[in-house]
């Protein structure tokens, strides 16, 4: 098993469990290979205590296999972007964000990044990017700092898991205040 992928799901649920009790979240995974390629595993459920359903349901769709490889972010984005669109719960007012965990490499995607911003920047959502593995291409930079720059959100370079932890405290503080 990948560790840096273990590393980033088990960021992902810190910060799961990190949110308030009322807060809404949704898991999307994305991959070329993957006969869904970009979708929505999770749909938007309420935050809910310690243990409960929901956020059992949220960190169990973390750790669903899906298998596949090749990176189709914008493609990933553009499904964010939707889900939001097209929420099966009603959202409440807030702000809204799409937390993009990634290498920034970007090799397969129908959608351009110009359309990503453009879902994003027209839905009000801010990209939030949290780097990990290898994203120091020049490409894999141009993504993780334009998606964030082009829609109010930043960017968070992470080396291992506990800079990951700490970007999506920063990220979780950002959306509370």
């Amino acid at each position: 098993v990948d560790t840096s992928l273990l590393a980033m799901q088990q960021a992902v649920i810190n910060f799961i469990n990190s949110m308030k009790v009322g807060d809404y979240a949704a898991i999307v995974k994305f991959n070329n290979t993957n006969p869904n390629k970009a979708s929505v595993v999770q749909q938007f459920l309420q935050i809910d205590s310690a243990g409960g359903p929901n956020r059992a349901a949220l960190i169990a769709a973390v750790n669903a296999d899906y298998p596949g490889r090749e990176s189709n972010i914008f493609d990933g984005v553009v499904v964010s972007v939707d889900a939001f669109n097209s929420p099966l719960v009603t959202l409440p007012p807030g702000p809204r964000a799409i937390i993009l965990v990634t290498d920034g490499a970007e090799n397969n995607s129908s959608a351009e990044i110009n359309t990503a911003v453009q879902a994003a920047v027209d839905a009000n959502i801010s990209i939030f990017t949290v780097g990990v593995g290898d994203f120091t291409s020049t490409t894999s930079q141009r993504i993780l700092n334009t998606l964030p720059s082009e829609t109010g959100g930043d960017f968070y370079p992470t080396t291992d898991s506990a800079t990951i932890s700490n970007a999506y405290v920063q990220i979780s503080q950002l959306l509370n205040n």
